[in-house]
């Protein structure tokens, strides 16, 4: 499994210029949504015990789905 590393991926979006949206911590100057920008819309995964293939998804709230 991969990991996940969010404070280093914060860390390389600021750094090019592509803050998260909400996140003032990392140079965002703008909150439009009013929360941190980040939003997973499909969750995958095998569970542990059962083996069952799970797979979770989760449109877009309106309030990000609004700035693009």
């Amino acid at each position: 499994m991969a990991g996940f590393d969010l404070h280093g991926d914060k860390v390389q979006l600021a750094e090019i210029g592509c803050p998260i949206i909400g996140d003032r911590k990392y140079s965002a100057h703008t909150d439009p949504a009013k929360w941190l920008g980040l939003h997973t819309w499909l969750l995958k995964f095998r569970h542990p015990i059962t083996g069952k293939d799970l797979q979770f998804e989760s449109p877009l709230p309106p309030e990000l789905a609004n700035l693009f």
